[in-house]
């Protein structure tokens, strides 16, 4: 399976989230894997500070700025989308 569509099928897990576009941004190797250029481990997303808000309410962080939900690694005010 090329690059491409390895990462294809880890971005399925976003679904799940049900994040709204405009609330999240794809970053890290993301970027580079969608273009067929480089293989993601995980899925590296940014999300506003509403969303952060909502997501700690059901899932744990691992720091005061992280949390991970399977392969993907969410990161909470580490710029602002808003």
């Amino acid at each position: 399976m090329d690059i491409k569509n390895q990462f294809l099928k880890q971005l399925k897990a976003i679904d799940q989230l049900q994040l709204k576009k405009g609330d999240y941004s794809i970053t890290g190797s993301g970027p580079l894997a969608i273009r067929n250029l480089r293989a993601a481990v995980d899925v590296d997303i940014l999300v506003t500070s509403a969303v952060w808000q909502e997501l700690i309410k059901r899932y744990s962080p691992y720091d005061e700025k992280h949390i991970r939900i399977g392969q993907m690694e969410i990161w909470g005010d580490f710029i602002n989308l808003t």
